[in-house]
């Protein structure tokens, strides 16, 4: 705690003295400083008043966020002249980032702390066909009765009160919509299925891009690969996988370590991944003859010169691992041409290739989180029988709220059932964080 302690007054210090803040920090700074609630203040800060605010995709907002903006919505909502509007837009039904302080009752409150706001539903889609609507409704109207869903049905039953049956507008719109279940632990035949489809869409000409959507990154360099194996090129948007793999972060370490070795946190990196020993890189080894051998072999022949680290390091690696390597050293390849002096602007390469990548793709993996607001002419959804709770996902700590508009009442350690059989408060603590996951599950796949 102490240490903890040091480096955030640190921290703080440096963001202070060179005037640099993340969005995150200016909320924080906005919800604990001087100008919190002293709109007078703020107004002459802005050179302006506030007389008109419209916010979208509200049902993502964090309580930090609406501590801020709470006191301009209340002077703007205490004034009946008609120079003064708010209007806020969004769904509680798409509340899919909690994960990041989004808390989407904070749109239910509102009519409740200003009955005189007028409100309206929109159930019409001016997006979709009637055969996608119609598959929508199948499912979220009868979530609540879901067998698969019993254990947890009053949270289902919670997110079905508010759903209300959809139509469209574009009725003259053809849609087709399948649901094929596949055996998870067939790996090869998913693939193969995977494949069949998106060449049929090919092959069809109807369609001008394809979206795969997946719950997380991780799954995106496995599709990539599998499409690849194929001669199916696809763009990986929305992340960047490639380097979100510790595999290849331990690579591009090394590069920078080489170029920098007064890099500690590379160095420490370098020394706690299986390609420290892999290059002899342990105490008492001496680094610079090691770098400087790397960095002649890098010089003369950079791809194969990553190839070799890949695969000396595919061994240690899972399937997810392996294919961010091997596209990694694929990438190293075509890096060759523009290595002048920095070893480490390969970084900078891979964000510029996948950026050139994704302009001209017709084929498109990401996140469903990515994937919010896009549009295609054909979606496939390629892990539905992930569970909805997920896997692995349990937290360090828990913060217990007794409402997702609460302040947390207590913070607890996150425990194995055993230790929360006989402390009460801890499993309330987990049932309560489990069904906020569970509810944000639901909307992500709604």
């Amino acid at each position: 705690f102490e240490l903890g302690q040091y480096f955030l007054t640190a921290y703080k210090e440096i963001l202070e003295a060179s005037q640099r803040f993340t969005f995150t920090e200016i909320k924080e700074l906005l919800n604990s400083g001087a100008t919190f609630g002293n709109l007078d203040d703020l107004y002459f800060r802005l050179d302006s008043t506030i007389s008109h605010l419209l916010f979208d995709e509200f049902q993502d907002t964090s309580a930090f966020e609406w501590n801020v903006l709470k006191p301009i919505v209340a002077e703007i909502l205490s004034k009946a002249e008609k120079e003064y509007s708010f209007l806020c837009v969004g769904d509680v039904k798409q509340g899919i980032y909690a994960w990041r302080g989004g808390v989407a009752e904070i749109f239910d409150s509102l009519e409740i702390e200003w009955p005189q706001l007028n409100s309206n539903t929109l159930e019409k889609s001016y997006r979709s066909s009637q055969e996608v609507i119609d598959a929508v409704n199948k499912v979220f109207s009868n979530l609540g009765d879901s067998e698969i869903l019993s254990e947890v049905a009053a949270v289902a039953k919670t997110w079905q009160a508010r759903f209300l049956p959809h139509s469209t507008a574009k009725t003259e719109l053809k849609g087709y919509v399948e649901l094929i279940g596949l055996n998870r632990d067939d790996p090869d035949a998913r693939s193969q299925y995977l494949v069949k489809v998106v060449e049929d869409l090919l092959n069809s000409n109807r369609v001008s891009d394809i979206g795969i959507l997946v719950r997380s990154n991780k799954e995106i360099p496995i599709i990539i690969e599998i499409l690849k194996n194929k001669n199916i090129v696809a763009s990986e948007d929305g992340g960047n996988p490639v380097v979100a793999s510790l595999a290849v972060k331990s690579i591009l370490s090394l590069l920078s370590y080489i170029d920098h070795p007064g890099n500690s946190i590379a160095r420490f990196h370098l020394g706690i991944s299986p390609l420290a020993t892999i290059i002899g890189l342990e105490d008492g080894a001496d680094f610079e003859k090691i770098s400087g051998k790397l960095r002649f072999e890098l010089s003369q022949n950079f791809g194969k010169t990553i190839n070799l680290l890949v695969e000396k390091l595919i061994p240690f690696s899972n399937q997810s691992e392996s294919s961010c390597l091997g596209r990694l050293a694929e990438l190293a390849y075509e890096f060759e041409a523009h290595l002048e002096s920095r070893l480490e602007d390969f970084s900078d390469f891979i964000d510029k290739k996948k950026a050139e990548n994704s302009l001209d793709v017709p084929i498109r993996v990401m996140t469903i989180h990515k994937s919010k607001g896009l549009e295609f002419d054909a979606v496939i959804l390629a892990d539905l029988d992930t569970k909805l709770l997920g896997e692995g996902r349990s937290p360090v700590f828990i913060a217990d709220k007794e409402t997702p508009l609460s302040k947390p009442s207590r913070i607890t350690l996150s425990t194995n059932i055993d230790v929360r059989a006989v402390i009460p408060e801890f499993e309330t603590a987990f049932q309560r964080y489990n069904n906020e996951l569970l509810k944000e599950s639901i909307s992500l796949l709604y």
